[in-house]
């Protein structure tokens, strides 16, 4: 929704925000997701977790 911008306003820091959650309890659409956002969001292999801190 907010990757694509379908009924909001695109805004993928919320984006993120929903798949790290979703990731962190297993989801692997949500792990997709996470590794189709553009760059300045995009998951690292270095960080420990997704959660995002919003």
């Amino acid at each position: 929704m907010y990757t694509l911008g379908n009924g909001v306003e695109q805004d993928y820091a919320q984006a993120l925000h929903w798949f790290a959650k979703a990731a962190n309890q297993g989801s692997a659409e949500a792990l997709y997701g996470l590794l189709q956002l553009p760059p300045p969001y995009q998951y690292s292999r270095k960080a420990p977790s997704f959660r995002s801190g919003i």
